[in-house]
């Protein structure tokens, strides 16, 4: 999180796509998109998707891992 001053945040689009649970786990996929300048380096425009697994410890989520890919064009 340490450059996230550089980045100016244009747009930004999740969509929740599964949850797959079982007991105190769980996974979510998430298709997104978001578009983004840079200091010095113009705007960039990204699709992707991304999976979190989750855990419930002391009767709280949380996520344990992230795995994001580039997603298709739309």
């Amino acid at each position: 999180f340490a450059n996230l001053g550089s980045y100016t945040f244009h747009e930004f689009e999740a969509r929740v796509v599964d949850v797959a649970a079982a007991g105190n786990t769980a996974v979510a996929t998430v298709e997104g998109h978001w578009k983004v300048g840079m200091k010095g380096r113009g705007i960039r425009e990204k699709n992707f998707i991304l999976s979190d697994t989750w855990v419930r410890r002391r009767g709280k989520w949380q996520v344990l891992y992230r795995h994001s890919t580039p997603g298709p064009r739309k």
